[in-house]
């Protein structure tokens, strides 16, 4: 959804225009056959991984591998690694980054094509170069984009003026100054600066802002205020899209002012004659599939939108529509997890009701449950750790961790190596549970795996030794503060910190290590993650300060809370043992209402269900039916159900499971999420095998259908 005008700030301004793109990969695409574009994306894809390792502290390193495995059609990696960059960087770095790799290709909305750096040195660097060269305008127009980045926006207009009085018909000065007049609400200046750039430049940072501008604007409620505006940005819209007839964004912004409007003949006459002229038009296509919306035809609707997005893979209307089609009328996720994953990739904060991360997240979690479930010796889990789907790799190393096996060793060595940190980081402590069991499969690798010439799996063996041998290790960490590559330095800080708190030499060395270390980019990774380890630390003392209150003022409110952080925390026995002391308080002094009950026996029938106590779930959460409200009561029923499968009463469990999609056959999404995950929750397992679980879903599969 777009923002309205006021609320459009300096941000929109820095993120980049539109270049051609690959489609949009299919969720399981794999590299052609052995063909040059082939070769060279391969070969592209081990320089952007290469760069990944040396430069892992650099935003746009994470940005490179992430557009590059997009583009080979490793989609599912590229998600996990900008979703792991997420929690490595500040926001407004993440932002700036993925807009100038990702949306922009190595263009953003300030002079050149390097990453924007608003250091104080370039800062310097600059000012000395408009010294040098008054008339200079790239410097002075950098110098804008700094002074905005830091929320000075007099400073920003003043450099920039100084551009226009140098060079006035420059596209990028005109729209950034039409954007600092947004900021100041002064819309009519800044629709006269947009309409100069983008008549100018469409396809640029500047013709992006401009379009999207034009089209809110012209859409806005009609007003004694805004009536003379509305026209104006109408007119100019019109005007643009005159010049350059195949633009998207233009043709949507367009045709949208005329449906606002109400003048749908002038829509569909818009739609037929772009079509006859280019049946390929990806603005066309685009709302001639919202018209069949409308129509409340699906199928058809799908079809053009799928050919909007084929033509113009950027085209997020049509990706939005897709996902929303897919999920909610087709009831299959499945079908919408690729258009979510292309949403995320050009819109990280993607949202429509939930976040984009969730949905495909927990599609993927239901698809690596699903695909793993027959893997049941060590030898089956071998394809699955090539699998180009980074969410298999990271469930097959957690599988791993469960056997234990000296013959997967060498295959977890190597996946230390992995693009994707979830997929390490499982590696790591399925390596960690082997060499519990099995010390010496771990000891004959040990040297191998400390001294590797693969940066991750120098870096990662550190903290998987200093927990099997930790004497022995220290010697090796403290020499790896000294490492020629950053990644291993943080490492080895990071083991010395959680594995030696209590050694005087550890941390003296790390003190010093902190003190010498001089790169700049893991030098800001430290202060980063050091400040987001403050601030939880900080908030947990809070919660503990808070539980402790509460804890005095109601026993059993507090032991409730208490519980719940346990279960959160997959504690399951430190669950169970509050939310029965909730429960014993609570018989001698009634305070917990119906509500907070509902919660404690829901709770504690969800610890026992995790920690496969299944007929003391059941008791629980019998009671939890009972005091349940009909919002909650579906979800209610289906643990009901698993609890009753796990010890064998399927009987049981086929009626809880029918009363669960009946109570939710109001609401299809629901009904459709109970019926897939029946399908393949390892919990059910029991129940599906019986004759009477198909009898039991297929009347409520038509209903979903």
């Amino acid at each position: 959804m777009l923002a309205t005008v006021a609320a459009v700030g300096l941000a929109l301004w820095l993120m980049v225009g539109r270049t051609p793109r690959a489609p949009i990969p299919p969720l399981n695409a794999k590299p052609a056959a052995s063909t040059a574009p082939a070769e060279a994306a391969a070969g592209g894809l081990a320089a952007a991984r290469a760069d990944y390792r040396k430069n892992f502290f650099d935003p746009y390193a994470h940005m490179r591998l992430a557009e590059t495995l997009y583009r080979s059609g490793r989609v599912v990696d590229a998600f996990y690694i900008l979703e792991e960059a997420r929690g490595l960087f500040p926001e407004s770095t993440f932002n700036f980054a993925h807009h100038f790799v990702i949306i922009g290709k190595g263009r953003g909305g300030w002079p050149g094509r390097e990453p924007f750096d608003p250091s104080p040195a370039h800062e310097a660097h600059l000012k000395r170069q408009a010294q040098a060269d008054p008339k200079d305008w790239e410097a002075l127009s950098y110098l804008a984009h700094i002074e905005g980045s830091r929320g000075n926006l007099s400073a920003a207009e003043a450099q920039i003026n100084k551009v226009l009085e140098i060079a006035p018909r420059k596209p990028g000065a005109l729209a950034f100054k039409a954007m600092l007049n947004i900021r100041k609400k002064n819309l009519a200046e800044a629709l006269s600066l947009f309409d100069q750039a983008a008549s100018q430049e469409l396809d640029s940072p500047d013709g992006r802002s401009a379009t999207e501008f034009m089209g809110q604007l012209a859409r806005s409620p009609d007003s004694k205020e805004m009536g003379a505006l509305r026209i104006q940005a109408f007119n100019s819209l019109q005007r643009i899209a005159q010049k350059y007839p195949d633009d998207t964004q233009t043709f949507i912004a367009l045709a949208f002012v005329y449906w606002a409007r109400g003048e749908m003949p002038q829509v569909r006459a818009l739609v037929k004659q772009a079509l006859e002229r280019n049946p390929k038009h990806a603005g066309a296509a685009t709302i001639q599939g919202a018209l069949f919306i409308q129509d409340k035809q699906v199928d058809p609707a799908i079809a053009w939108l799928k050919k909007a997005a084929e033509a113009d893979p950027d085209n997020q209307y049509a990706l939005e529509k897709l996902s929303q089609l897919y999920r909610k009328e087709k009831h299959d996720p499945g079908g919408a997890l690729p258009y979510y994953i292309a949403l995320h990739h050009l819109n990280p904060h993607y949202y429509d009701w939930e976040y984009a991360e969730s949905r495909i997240k927990e599609e993927l979690n239901q698809k690596r449950t699903a695909a793993l479930s027959a893997a049941r010796t060590p030898e089956q889990l071998a394809p699955f750790f090539s699998s180009e789907d980074g969410s298999l790799r990271a469930e097959a190393c957690l599988r791993a961790a469960d056997f234990k096996s000296p013959s997967l060793v060498a295959p977890l060595m190597g996946l230390l190596d992995d693009d994707v940190g979830s997929v390490t980081q499982n590696a790591d402590y399925a390596l960690f549970q082997t060499g519990k069991a099995n010390p010496a499969a771990l000891l004959d690798v040990r040297e191998k795996m400390l001294n590797s010439t693969r940066i991750f799996v120098r870096g990662m063996a550190l903290g998987l030794y200093a927990d099997l041998t930790p004497a022995e290790t220290l010697p090796i960490i403290l020499a790896r503060l000294k490492d020629s590559e950053p990644y291993v330095r943080f490492r080895a800080s990071s083991a010395l910190k959680h594995y030696y708190a209590g050694n005087l030499d550890a941390k003296q060395a790390l003190d010093a290590y902190r003190i010498a270390e001089k790169n700049p980019k893991l030098l800001a990774a430290y202060q980063y993650l050091d400040g987001e380890e403050a601030k939880r630390t900080s908030e947990k003392e809070q919660g503990q300060k808070f539980l402790a209150e509460m804890s005095r003022k109601d026993p059993a409110s507090g032991a409730v809370l208490k519980a719940s952080v346990f279960l959160a925390a997959k504690d399951y026995a430190g669950a169970i043992k509050q939310y029965r002391k909730a429960l014993e308080l609570n018989r001698k002094k009634k305070t917990l209402d119906k509500g907070m009950l509902e919660a404690v026996y829901s709770g504690l029938g969800d610890a026992y269900l995790f920690s496969n106590h299944p007929r003391s779930a059941s008791a629980a959460l019998e009671q939890t039916v009972k005091l349940s409200k009909a919002a909650t009561r579906p979800h209610v029923l289906y643990n009901l159900a698993c609890a009753y499968s796990m010890s064998g009463q399927l009987k049981k469990a086929g009626q809880a499971l029918r009363s669960c999609l009946t109570a939710s056959r109001k609401e299809r999404g629901t009904l459709n999420h109970f019926l897939n995950l029946a399908k393949t929750d390892s919990q059910l397992k029991k129940l599906r095998t019986s004759r009477d679980f198909k009898k039991i879903i297929a009347p409520f599969k038509k209903k979903a259908a």
